[in-house]
């Protein structure tokens, strides 16, 4: 669920309210530049400007058996899941979700993109 403005424009017109993830890993990550070719395709593509918050291959959202992930895949600044910084500085890391709502920010606390994360126990 998008918590600011330009989490909803980054999300597809049919999903805006709530994004069902159709697969996992679920890859997030900037637009490219015009004319830039890239070897990893984002599902979520997040339209962001200089100076960037968001990396070109920024974090994803993985299941493992009955547990939910946020994996910071080497940006720079990092993402903020519930509070804990993951990753930065081209380092990886990972975090739980928990069952219920979870707040993932792509970069750090001043970012534009955060986003309401709501894991449902598997029934």
């Amino acid at each position: 669920m998008p918590l600011t403005k330009q989490a909803a424009d980054a999300l597809p017109a049919v999903a805006f309210a709530r994004l069902h993830l159709p697969r996992s890993p679920y890859r997030v990550g900037r637009t490219p530049d015009p004319g830039a070719t890239t070897l990893d395709a984002n599902d979520l593509a997040l339209s962001d400007v200089e100076p960037y918050n968001v990396s070109r291959n920024h974090s994803s959202v993985e299941i493992h058996g009955d547990t939910v992930f946020i994996h910071d895949r080497g940006s720079y600044l990092g993402t903020v899941v519930s509070g804990k910084q993951v990753g930065g500085r081209r380092r990886t890391g990972s975090a739980l979700l928990i069952a219920g709502e979870n707040e993932v920010i792509a970069c750090a606390d001043h970012s534009p993109f955060r986003f309401g994360v709501v894991v449902r126990p598997i029934q």
